[in-house]
C-alpha cells in the first residue's frame, strides 16, 4: 500500500529540473520545458510505503474479530488458499463459483445438484455470479456455518452412517463396531460382501470360528440378509440385519 504526502519546497532551493552543482543530476532544457508544461502530480510529495499485513497478522485480526481460536483461523486460512488454487483468481479474492467448486469437493457434495441453502449466506446470489470473497469474508462464512453437518462431518459416507443410525435407532458406537468388522472382511474394498466375506464378518462379530457354523446355517443367514437377492450385501444391509436380529448370541470362551 502506498500513500503520498505533500511536502513544501525548502527555502532557497534552486529551480527544479535544472542541474544542481555537485548533485550529479542533469536535465536538458527541452526536458525541463516539457516537465514545466506537464508537471508531475506527485512532484514535491513524499512517498510513504505502508506494509501489507502478513498472513499471521491477518489471522490474529480475524481471531480477534470473530472470537475464533487462532489455530482454527490458521486452518481456515489454509482452506481459503485451497479454494484459491482451484482456478485463476485476481489477487486474493475468491470468485463465488470457485467457492462452490471447493465446497462440493470439501464436503463431498454432488456438483450436479444445488448446494444446500443452509450452507450459504442469505445475501449471496443463487447463481454464484459476480461476487468475490475476500479472506475475511471466507473466515466470517466459516464461523457462521461451522456447526453445519456438512462442515462438521465432511465425509459423505460418515454422514450417511449417522443418518442411518438416527433412522434405525442404533447407537453410533454399535454401527461403528459392525463397520470395522465389515471393512476388515471386505478384502477387495468393493463396499459389499460376497458369501465368503459374509462368513468372515459374521464369525468375527460373534467371536466364533468359521468351523463352528455349518454351511447350511450360513446359507440360511445369507438369505435373511440379502433381501433384494442381489448376490452381495452392503454395510447398511448387514448392520440393519445384524443389530436388529442378532441371530446367534455370543458364546463365552470354553463353552460348547
Amino acid at each position: 500500500m502506498v500513500k503520498t504526502v505533500s511536502k513544501a519546497s525548502s527555502k532557497g532551493s534552486k529551480q527544479r529540473g535544472i542541474a544542481r552543482s555537485g548533485s550529479g543530476r542533469q536535465m536538458t532544457f527541452q526536458a525541463f520545458r516539457l516537465r514545466t508544461q506537464n508537471p508531475d502530480p506527485n512532484e514535491g510529495k513524499v512517498v510513504e510505503v505502508v506494509e501489507e499485513e502478513t498472513p499471521e497478522q491477518r489471522a490474529r485480526r480475524h481471531a480477534k474479530t470473530t472470537g475464533l481460536h487462532l489455530g482454527d483461523v490458521r486452518r481456515i486460512q489454509s482452506l481459503f488458499n485451497q479454494a484459491l488454487a482451484l482456478g485463476e483468481v485476481k489477487g486474493q479474492k475468491l470468485p463465488l463459483e470457485h467457492f462452490r467448486t471447493w465446497l462440493c469437493q470439501h464436503c463431498g457434495l454432488d456438483p450436479e445438484k444445488n448446494v444446500p441453502g443452509h450452507l450459504l449466506e442469505s445475501d449471496w446470489p443463487k447463481d454464484f455470479e459476480d461476487v468475490e470473497l475476500t479472506e475475511e469474508d471466507f473466515v466470517s462464512w466459516y464461523n457462521n456455518k461451522q456447526w453445519s453437518e456438512e462442515i462438521m462431518v465432511p465425509d459423505p459416507q460418515e454422514r450417511n452412517l449417522r443418518k442411518f443410525c438416527k433412522k434405525q435407532g442404533f447407537k453410533i458406537t454399535e454401527v461403528e463396531r459392525v463397520k470395522a468388522a465389515f471393512d476388515k472382511a471386505d478384502k477387495d474394498g468393493s463396499g459389499a460382501l460376497d458369501h465368503y466375506e459374509f462368513q468372515q464378518v459374521y464369525c468375527q462379530l460373534e467371536g466364533i470360528d468359521v468351523s463352528q457354523v455349518n454351511e447350511t446355517k450360513f446359507r440360511i443367514l445369507w438369505q435373511e440378509v440379502d433381501e433384494d437377492f442381489s448376490g452381495s450385501i452392503d454395510l447398511m444391509e448387514f448392520a440393519k440385519w445384524y443389530l436388529n436380529v442378532a441371530p446367534m448370541p455370543k458364546q463365552k470362551p470354553g463353552r460348547p
